[in-house]
């Protein structure tokens, strides 16, 4: 996830991080990730208020492409927004 994240901060994308939608073999490195990381990299925030964000018209009319990108282990989701 990270590494998405990353990439995707580095292409100038607006990125929000789902806390409790994501997990970490290593415990100490995921709390690192949270606390220290991941803020530097976009907006961090909770499944239920990301989707009730999403569920608002005027998020809905600015997020056009929705990217989703599997792996084996994990997955994560991309929104592509424009201000």
């Amino acid at each position: 996830m990270e590494a998405t994240a990353r990439s995707a901060y580095d292409y100038g994308y607006n990125v929000v991080l789902v806390v409790d939608a994501m997990t970490d073999l290593d415990a100490a490195a995921h709390h690192h990730s949270l606390a220290k990381i991941f803020p530097r990299l976009g907006e961090t925030d909770t499944t239920d208020n990301v989707l009730r964000l999403l569920k608002e018209a005027r998020f809905r009319k600015t997020c056009s492409n929705v990217y989703q990108d599997l792996s084996p282990k994990r997955g994560s989701l991309l929104l592509e927004c424009r201000s």
